[in-house]
C-alpha cells in the first residue's frame, strides 16, 4: 500500500516543508525529552537529524528515524554513501530497525534503538463503573479510518465493547501543517456521528 499526502509547499525533491517551527508531534517531543536528559556537551557535539535530512553541518551526525522504511523521506539511505554521512541511525523500535534493514539495507551494526515511551502514569484507583476509555492520539493517516471500521464492527455486528468510549485527538496541527486535515475531513465527520465516540478533538 502506498500513501501519498499532498504536503503543499515543498522543496524541489517533493519533500515536506523544510521548516515547521510550531510542530509539537512525537518527533519533537521525544527530541525535547532526550535533550533535557543528556549532557549538553554531547548534544552539541553531534548534529541530530530527526526524520528530515536537509542541511548537513560539518560535524559528526546522527540520523534519528521516526518514519516507516517505505517513506520517501528516508529513501536516501538506500545509497551506502548517503548512509555513511551519519555515525549511526537511531530507531524508535526493533521492528523499525528490522524494516530499515530489509527495505533500505541499513546494516544492523549501523543502528541503535531508543524506544518510544511515555512518562509513567501515577498509580491511581480505576473507576468502578466498568467503563473502558480508548484513546486515539495520532495523525489521521496512521489508522484512524481503520479504527472506526473496527469500532463499528465491534459495537454493531459483534455487540461487544458497549461499555467502551472512544476519544479521538487527531490532526496535523501538532505538526504545524493544518492544511493536510482537509483531505481527512470526511473521516472526522464520520467519527463525530458514531455511537460511542464521545470526544472528537482536532488538536
Amino acid at each position: 500500500m502506498t500513501l501519498k499526502i499532498d504536503f503543499g509547499e515543498s522543496d524541489e525533491n517533493n519533500y515536506a516543508p523544510v521548516e515547521t517551527p510550531k510542530a509539537a508531534g512525537g518527533t519533537e517531543l521525544m527530541q525535547k525529552w532526550l535533550f533535557s536528559r543528556i549532557d549538553p556537551e554531547l548534544k552539541d557535539y553531534f548534529q541530530w537529524v530527526a526524520s528530515r535530512k536537509r542541511k548537513l553541518e560539518d560535524k559528526p551526525r546522527l540520523f534519528w528515524a521516526h518514519d516507516l522504511a517505505q517513506d520517501p523521506e528516508v529513501a536516501f539511505l538506500k545509497e551506502h554513501k548517503n548512509m555513511l554521512e551519519f555515525e549511526k541511525v537511531i530507531f524508535v523500535s526493533n521492528w523499525q530497525q528490522y524494516q530499515y534493514g530489509v527495505y533500505l539495507g541499513v546494516p544492523y551494526d549501523h543502528g541503535v534503538v531508543i524506544q518510544h515511551a511515555i512518562e509513567p502514569i501515577p498509580e491511581h484507583e480505576k473507576p468502578k463503573d466498568g467503563k473502558i476509555n480508548v484513546c486515539y492520539f495520532s495523525t489521521p493517516h496512521r489508522g484512524l479510518e481503520l479504527l472506526l471500521n473496527a469500532w463499528e464492527f465491534m459495537t454493531k455486528t459483534l455487540k461487544e465493547g458497549l461499555n467502551a468510549e472512544l476519544n479521538i485527538y487527531s490532526s496535523f496541527k501538532l505538526y504545524d501543517r493544518p492544511h493536510l486535515d482537509e483531505q481527512f475531513r470526511h473521516i472526522y465527520k464520520r467519527a463525530e456521528k458514531m455511537d460511542g465516540v464521545l470526544n472528537m478533538s482536532l488538536i
